[in-house]
């Protein structure tokens, strides 16, 4: 008996792998189960990715209202030129009061403190003389009257220093005119 060998026809093979076949409908539907799933699993990351960028959005500008408010509320309420006049005030020689002399740093403390937290910055030193031009007067809060003088140069001193937020002055530095 001979046997005879019979050629193979790779016939609907890619690379000569087969791919199954499946003839279970409930296979077919479970793949089908999967994808959808998977393509489900998709969309619900990119809508948490999405959830969460607003989330972040929301607390920076939560957080930016808040630090609005409390600047508001401290130039409203002249919170920064009273504590600016206590530092002065507890600065003078002559304090005999320990009790006194134990709170002299506190003022200052606190300006610090709302500079650092609130971005506040010092708008000039209490001290500075500078001279300014006459046109520029208004940029200061005169704490003696404005000068007469609106030609020229105006020399001035510098009693309680201005801040700034956000690039806006929000309290003129409080000055007096010199001769």
């Amino acid at each position: 008996m001979t046997r005879r060998r019979t050629r193979r026809t790779t016939k609907g093979r890619a690379g000569g792998r087969r791919r199954p076949r499946v003839t279970d409908p409930s296979a077919r539907e479970t793949r089908q189960a999967i994808r959808a799933l998977v393509k489900g699993l998709r969309q619900v990351s990119d809508a948490s990715a999405a959830a969460l960028d607003s989330l972040h959005l929301l607390q920076e500008a939560a957080v930016a209202t808040h630090e609005e408010q409390l600047v508001r509320a401290l130039v409203e309420d002249r919170v920064l030129r009273d504590l600016a006049a206590l530092d002065a005030a507890f600065s003078t020689p002559g304090l005999a009061s320990p009790e006194l002399v134990r709170c002299r740093a506190v003022p200052a403390a606190l300006v610090r403190w709302a500079c650092q937290a609130l971005h506040l910055e010092p708008v000039l030193e209490p001290g500075a003389e500078r001279e300014v031009p006459a046109e520029s007067i208004d940029k200061y809060d005169w704490a003696e009257g404005t000068p007469s003088s609106r030609t020229g140069l105006v020399r001035l001193r510098v009693v309680a220093a201005g801040f700034r937020w956000r690039g806006e002055v929000i309290v003129k530095p409080a000055v007096v005119a010199t001769a």
